[in-house]
């Protein structure tokens, strides 16, 4: 023990910050790429490897334009590995080895040297294909949800609970149609008259409470017709 405790003493802390940056490089779960202001890879970790389907060896001295998908860009910065980038998170498609995409969340750092200079570039990936999986399995779902609900007779809205219209829709020929545009995120006071928006205020203000379907029988001002409304 006062070998290893010696052992410490003498360490200086360059030497105990390799240390602890080679944990962190090899440890976590992310992807990590150590790139040369060049652009091409001077070290990669076991994770990155995997994630590509190369070997480190096969991946150290690539570019990085070879690994990344310029194409497919999600947040509108054609610029994958420009200066705009750094100290930012956006999403890349990298290219694996076997020709096939992933997409990833990227950070990506400039690392400088102690006299301020630019040394290389640290850039973290996380594989996010489960939650692409999940929000186009959702985007598909509400497509389909839309193209049923634009197919139905009825009027269909969404109010919150405090009456502020947040989606609308009604068939051209349905009596109280009104174009879409015109009541999105209007209250619905001052969309309808106001003995007919206040009862389905009432009824709303029931729903929260019973979180039961509260169904009332409305007449519009002016007009013969009894409209059945059903909130939920």
């Amino acid at each position: 023990m006062a070998v290893g405790a010696a052992s410490r003493r003498n360490m200086n802390t360059a030497e105990l910050n390799e240390i602890v940056f080679r944990a962190l490089f090899e440890q976590t779960n992310d992807a990590v790429f150590i790139i040369g202001l060049d652009f091409h890879y001077l070290n990669v970790n076991d994770q990155a490897a995997r994630l590509l389907g190369y070997s480190p060896e096969e991946l150290i001295g690539k570019s990085v334009h070879e690994i990344t998908s310029l194409e497919e860009v999600t947040d509108g910065n054609e610029n994958a590995s420009g200066i705009d980038t750094f100290n930012k998170v956006y999403e890349r498609m990298l290219i694996r080895k076997d020709g096939s995409r992933i997409p990833v969340e990227i950070s990506t750092a400039i690392v400088y040297n102690l006299d301020g200079s630019p040394s290389h570039i640290q850039s973290t990936a996380r594989d996010i294909s489960s939650r692409k999986d999940y929000e186009e399995r959702l985007r598909k779902s509400e497509e389909r949800n839309k193209a049923i609900v634009d197919a139905l007779p009825d009027l269909i809205f969404r109010l919150d609970r405090q009456g502020r219209i947040t989606d609308f829709s009604a068939a051209a020929d349905h009596p109280l149609h009104i174009p879409r545009i015109e009541v999105l995120d209007r209250a619905i006071q001052d969309v309808w008259p106001e003995l007919f928006s206040e009862v389905i205020l009432a009824e709303i203000e029931k729903a929260f409470k019973t979180k039961t379907m509260q169904v009332a029988k409305l007449k519009y001002p002016g007009r013969e017709e009894t409209y059945e409304v059903r909130l939920n």
